[in-house]
């Protein structure tokens, strides 16, 4: 048994296989040697596909939603550090989000922990006020230039569309997969399905007329020895 030119089973040698799950620093799982590490080619079968699925079709939407959320937390940041709380302090380098990406946004556990240190104010001498706040909110009906001038629901609405036309062609692609494979399973029964019952029904029938011929050769043969005797 052969992954391209690795072979996993050579008569009484048996190669065992594992998960990388640190291999080329994708943090990704790939197919590899248990024993030397080394990665597997796989290139057909159901893992094929399952790894063309995850590097392609996945990988594709989880880059979309990592680039919303990559410009929501630095649009959102980028406000918040300008902003005061309701002390009228400032901290330049407070930010209302943590993380970079899709993976691991989160709130600040420090304004979780203290709310009144959120900067929702423009103005240090009016910590009522909600200019700061208002202008985050309005995020949402903003155009990001990151984004390709597009808002960040937009953009959003984009990657789940294109998501389910990729689902929407891999099942159609499926479906038509599975019809092929079903007329060529039919085709191969036709040649080499065998019913044995049949097979044997077939025979004796066979048997059958070969015994009639055979009694009806002898009866003629029998009336012609007699014919000849007749003559003499």
């Amino acid at each position: 048994i052969m992954i391209k030119e690795d072979a996993l089973i050579d008569q009484l040698a048996t190669t065992q296989i594992t998960n990388n799950p640190t291999a080329a620093q994708t943090g990704m799982t790939y197919v590899s040697s248990k024993s030397t590490g080394v990665l597997l080619n796989v290139s057909s079968g159901k893992t094929k596909g399952l790894i063309d699925a995850r590097d392609d079709t996945i990988y594709t939407i989880l880059n979309e939603i990592n680039k919303v959320a990559e410009n929501l937390i630095t649009e959102v940041n980028n406000l918040h550090v300008t902003g005061y709380d309701l002390a009228g302090n400032n901290e330049n380098t407070l930010k209302l989000f943590t993380g970079t990406n899709a993976s691991d946004i989160g709130v600040n556990q420090t304004l979780i922990a203290n709310p009144q240190r959120v900067q929702a104010s423009a103005y240090a001498n009016e910590p009522g006020d909600n200019t700061i706040a208002k202008k985050i909110a309005n995020l949402a009906s903003k155009t990001i230039t990151n984004l390709g001038s597009l808002t960040f629901s937009e953009r959003y609405s984009n990657a789940v569309a294109q998501f389910g036309q990729a689902i929407s062609s891999i099942e159609t692609h499926l479906e038509a997969q599975e019809s092929v494979e079903r007329l060529l399973l039919k085709q191969r029964d036709m040649i080499s399905g065998v019913s044995i019952d049949e097979e044997v029904s077939n025979l004796m029938i066979y048997q059958r007329a070969f015994q009639a011929s055979s009694r009806l050769i002898t009866t003629v043969d029998s009336l012609l020895a007699d014919l000849l005797n007749m003559q003499r």
